[in-house]
């Protein structure tokens, strides 16, 4: 990681992934510098409850909140039949947050949306 992140010159990783180890404390501790986006599990949306998404997502603003230089979003994409209800729940809680502008990237909005006018 340290040669991906540190030596070759990039500005931002997408797809933190919580379920693969990846948390956004450590790596903002030890990448002071790199543009962090993601980290609410693409399993979560798809799979998980309601209040599965909206704890984790919780806890990825607490912890944009924190520190500077972190995105929220979904770890990879929004999986085709992931439930609507747990769609609407990850951006109801980033509006709910305050910060709805700064945290909630155009992909995640275009994503939802398309996935929501396929049924």
């Amino acid at each position: 990681m340290k040669i991906l992140f540190g030596r070759s010159g990039v500005d931002g990783y997408y797809e933190i992934d919580r379920n693969a180890g990846m948390d956004l404390r450590k790596l903002r501790r030890r990448f002071l510098d790199l543009v962090l986006i993601a980290n609410i599990s693409s399993r979560t949306l798809h799979f998980g409850t309601r209040d599965e998404v909206v704890s984790e997502s919780l806890s990825c603003l607490r912890e944009t909140k924190r520190r500077r230089g972190m995105i929220v979003g979904v770890s990879n994409y929004i999986v085709p039949r992931t439930l609507e209800e747990n769609i609407k729940a990850l951006i109801e809680t980033k509006k709910q947050a305050g910060r709805e502008e700064d945290l909630t990237s155009i992909t995640i909005r275009k994503g939802a949306l398309s996935l929501l006018r396929r049924k």
